[in-house]
């Protein structure tokens, strides 16, 4: 008899488990598509702080699904160190952002390549924290260097799956790069 409860704790426990880790995988299409609007403004700075501001709020959405504290100064620092680690994708959304003041073709290629980096950088976030909180992890927790390469294969990962978590799309090949 106990071993039947004892299989059906299991169960039960594995079955909120799954469901937690697709309720944060929610969480992070959600945010990934909202990279989008700011990826589309030809304001040098001002798309890179928007984007910032829409990985925040996902880390936050995140420790709020995991019951974790959020401390808004931790969110930012660890967030910055994560996506600096990598530093040429660090450097890269600046530079799309730049390009974006050059009439017609700058415009073009900056759109599209922030939009690209931003949403497959929000996703390797997204996945990042969503591992940590996981392992019962917390802001004060976590550790940036021991995540980099993580991130830096999500991140690849999330350049596959733009196109396939952009609205009107179906959800097929992005739950299949869920881990």
């Amino acid at each position: 008899m106990s071993e039947a409860i004892t299989a059906d704790s299991t169960d039960f426990e594995e079955s909120q488990t799954s469901s937690k880790i697709d309720d944060a995988n929610k969480i992070v299409r959600k945010y990934v598509m909202a990279t989008v609007v700011p990826s589309v403004i030809p304001l040098p700075r001002v798309d890179i702080a928007l984007i910032s501001g829409i990985q925040m709020k996902m880390i936050h959405s995140l420790c709020n699904l995991y019951g974790v504290k959020f401390f808004k100064d931790i969110g930012k620092e660890t967030t910055a160190t994560l996506i600096g680690s990598v530093t040429p994708v660090a450097l890269t959304p600046i530079a799309m952002s730049l390009i974006q003041v050059i009439p017609v073709i700058g415009q073009a290629s900056g759109t599209i390549g922030l939009l690209t980096l931003s949403s497959a950088s929000t996703y390797a976030v997204g996945k990042v924290f969503t591992q940590h909180f996981e392992t019962g992890g917390t802001l004060l927790t976590f550790n940036a260097e021991k995540v980099k390469s993580y991130y830096a294969e999500e991140f690849e990962k999330g350049k596959e799956a733009v196109d396939d978590i952009k609205p009107g799309k179906s959800d097929t090949k992005a739950s299949t790069n869920k881990k």
